[in-house]
């Protein structure tokens, strides 16, 4: 009896880190905010959608940053048009005319890492795989000030 639950242990271990390393983004740096949870309140805040040029043809993206309500995070979430090697990504901005700002990402997925967003200037950005992050397109910026 203790045996097979010490296996049942194992092999959910097993599973739940199979789980942290499929989800785990590899382009998150140091400050970059931590993956994507889906443990908040989101609420929609921008959207934006523009079909891009891909080896294929044409595509449309469309990205839209969520605003997290109980933990005060933001993060992006491509949410259409998305497939599999597209970036996405987060920009804050503490500067009220924006002129600077961080990148968070890119993240070679459908969603960005979770950012602090209080007292901050947030945009979510997308763009597909060939295009890189210099033929990105973002949403308006907003502005968190609870």
């Amino acid at each position: 009896m203790k045996r097979g639950r010490l296996l049942g242990i194992v092999m959910a271990g097993g599973v739940a880190a199979t789980v942290l390393v499929i989800a785990t983004p590899t382009h998150a740096g140091p400050g970059c905010g931590t993956p994507f949870n889906g443990f908040d309140i989101g609420s929609e805040i921008r959207v934006a959608s523009r079909t891009l040029d891909t080896a294929q043809g044409a595509r449309t993206l469309t990205v839209q940053l969520v605003n997290g309500r109980i933990f005060d995070e933001s993060h992006a979430v491509i949410i259409d048009g998305y497939l599999p090697g597209d970036l996405v990504w987060i920009e804050r901005s503490y500067d009220p005319r924006r002129k600077t700002w961080t990148r968070c990402g890119p993240f070679s997925a459908s969603s960005s890492n979770e950012q602090d967003n209080i007292g901050a200037w947030m945009r979510a950005c997308a763009s597909t795989k060939e295009g890189g992050v210099d033929g990105g397109f973002c949403t308006r910026w907003y502005f968190d000030h609870d």
